[in-house]
């Protein structure tokens, strides 16, 4: 596929390749090179909480017994959920 790069360095991405990747729009990439090639990366933007999130899960667990999680995902939404208490 060739591609022109329009004003302002824009350059259209194939909507095949987005979806072969699983990108959608408002997701973010990061762009490098080697020298030769111009790199397009993938990245997943993680979650945070905002301060008064996390004052509220610390209060949530003082004097709570410790949980393990079997991944990231439900550990967070195990917090999205605490924090809403």
């Amino acid at each position: 596929m060739v591609e022109k790069i329009k004003k302002e360095n824009m350059l259209k991405i194939p909507n095949m390749v987005l979806k072969r990747v699983g990108l959608v729009p408002g997701d973010y990439v990061e762009v490098s090179d080697d020298g030769y090639k111009i790199i397009i990366t993938p990245k997943i933007q993680e979650k945070s909480f905002a301060d008064d999130e996390w004052k509220k899960l610390e209060a949530l667990s003082k004097g709570k017994k410790g949980r393990a999680f079997k991944s990231g995902e439900k550990l967070i939404s195990h917090l999205e959920k605490l924090s809403k208490i």
